[in-house]
C-alpha cells in the first residue's frame, strides 16, 4: 500500500507522530482516491511526502516506510 501525505518533510511528520497526532493521507489508484489515517495503517506502508500538485497529481519529493510499532517513518 502506498499513501501520499502533504507536508514539508518526513521530519515534520515524525515530530507530529511523536506528539501523538493523527496524520491524514490519501491512497491514489487509477479510479479513485481513498482517505486514510497513517496511524491505523500496517507496518510497511510506503509514505510519499509531497508539497505540491503537478498536473492534478501529488508530486512526491521524499519517500519513507511506516513502522507502526515504532510510530515512525523511516
Amino acid at each position: 500500500m502506498t499513501i501520499y501525505i502533504q507536508a514539508k518533510s518526513k521530519k515534520e511528520l515524525n515530530e507530529k507522530l511523536a506528539n501523538k497526532e493523527q496524520i491524514k493521507g490519501t491512497e491514489y489508484d487509477m479510479f479513485s482516491t481513498n482517505p486514510c489515517i497513517l496511524n491505523e495503517l500496517p507496518t510497511g506502508t510506503v509514505v510519499k511526502v509531497f508539497e505540491k500538485y503537478v498536473g492534478g497529481n501529488p508530486y512526491a519529493k521524499s519517500y519513507g516506510v511506516w513502522n507502526k510499532e515504532k510510530k515512525k517513518i523511516s
